[in-house]
């Protein structure tokens, strides 16, 4: 879980600097590569997380205990990941208690939006 955290704070970092995303990332020098992409495609799907999580409005008021970029990175890592989120913790149960309603979210987002 503290690849997840260190994405997380990275994640934070990015969207508070107006300066390039991956000229933070990269100096980091103890940052591997997978932590990046991870950073990056969190990034890159951040709005439609945010509003697939938007209607979860339980696990919504669940994760108001947790810092939201670290919720984002798992919840990033489970629904577009390619293995779901490793770990464990109160988080990841807290989030895979909501894997069902999260997985229809994200479909119904996919026909607003008129994705494949």
């Amino acid at each position: 879980m503290e690849h997840y955290q260190q994405a997380g704070l990275m994640v934070a970092r990015i969207r508070e600097q107006p300066a390039s995303a991956k000229r933070i990332l990269f100096s980091q020098e103890s940052t591997n590569r997978q932590i990046i992409a991870l950073v990056l495609q969190t990034l890159k799907y951040y709005t439609v997380l945010e509003k697939v999580l938007n209607r979860v409005p339980e696990l919504n008021k669940q994760l108001k205990r947790w810092d939201r970029n670290h919720c984002m990175v798992l919840l990033y890592d489970l629904l577009f990941g390619n293995g779901g989120i490793r770990g464990g913790g109160q988080l990841k149960k807290s989030i895979t208690s909501h894997r069902h309603a999260l997985h229809s979210a994200v479909v119904r987002e996919k026909i607003r939006l008129g994705a494949k």
